[in-house]
C-alpha cells in the first residue's frame, strides 16, 4: 500500500492526461461529426461519397493503426508541415493522439447523430411544416430534443469506448494512466500498479454509467 501511495502523484498526472485526451477528443469529434452530418444532408454525390469513404476507413481500421498513421506518418511530411506552420502540433504526441482520437470518434458520432435524426417520425416534421413553423424552430423544438433522446444510449457507449481507447496513446510516449503505469513498472517491476490502474478505469466507467442512467431517467421520464 505504501508503494502505491508513492506512485500516486504520477498516476494522478496520468489520470488528468487521460481525461484531457477523452474530453477534448469527444468535443472536437462532436463538432466534426455535426459538420459531417450537415454536409451529407446536402446530398452532393461527390462530397457524400468522400465522407462515406472516410467513415468506412475509420470504422474499418484499428484505432492504434490510425494513431500510428498520424504520429509516424506526419514525420514524413515534416518539411511541408514546418512550412505551413503546423509542425509544432504534429511534433507533440498528445496533440497527435487527440487529432487521431477526434477523427476516430467523429466517424462514430456522425453515424449516431445521423441515425438519431433519421429515426424522428416524418409525421411530426410534416405537421410542424404544415403549421408554418420556421426551420430553426423545428430544429430547436423537434429535431434536437427527439434526436438527443435517441442518441443518448449509443453516444454514452461511445464515450466509454473513447475513455478506454485513449489508453493506446501510451504507445507513442503519452503518459496517460496506462503510460504512467508502464513507466512505474519499468522502474520498479511492481505489478500492483497495473492492478491499481485497472481498478481506476473500472471506477471511472462505473461513475459514467451511473451518470448516464440519471440522464436516461430524465430523458425517458415521459416516454411510453
Amino acid at each position: 500500500m505504501s508503494d502505491l501511495l508513492g506512485y500516486l502523484p504520477k498516476l494522478l498526472q496520468g489520470f488528468l492526461i487521460t481525461l484531457e485526451l477523452t474530453i477534448v477528443s469527444l468535443l472536437l469529434g462532436g463538432v466534426l461529426a455535426v459538420c459531417i452530418v450537415a454536409l451529407r444532408s446536402m446530398r452532393i454525390i461527390l462530397l457524400s461519397g468522400l465522407l462515406t469513404c472516410y467513415s468506412a476507413f475509420i470504422r474499418g481500421t484499428p484505432l492504434l493503426a490510425q494513431l500510428f498513421l498520424i504520429y509516424y506518418g506526419s514525420a514524413q511530411l515534416q518539411p511541408w508541415l514546418k512550412e505551413a506552420g503546423f509542425w509544432f502540433l504534429f511534433s507533440n504526441p498528445i496533440a497527435c493522439a487527440i487529432f487521431a482520437f477526434a477523427l476516430n470518434t467523429a466517424a462514430y458520432q456522425a453515424e449516431i447523430f445521423r441515425g438519431a435524426i433519421n429515426s424522428i417520425p416524418r409525421g411530426q416534421l410534416e405537421a410542424a411544416r404544415a403549421m408554418a413553423m420556421p426551420r430553426f424552430l423545428i430544429l430547436r423544438r423537434i429535431v434536437i430534443p427527439l434526436a438527443a433522446r435517441q442518441a443518448l444510449r449509443p453516444y454514452s457507449n461511445e464515450v466509454i469506448m473513447m475513455l478506454k481507447g485513449s489508453a493506446v496513446a501510451s504507445v507513442v510516449a503519452v503518459y496517460d494512466m496506462l503510460g504512467s503505469a508502464r513507466s512505474i513498472f519499468a522502474m520498479t517491476y511492481d505489478y500492483s500498479v497495473y492492478i491499481a490502474v485497472g481498478a481506476c478505469y473500472v471506477a471511472i466507467v462505473e461513475i459514467l454509467r451511473r451518470l448516464i442512467l440519471v440522464l436516461e431517467r430524465k430523458f425517458f421520464k415521459y416516454a411510453v
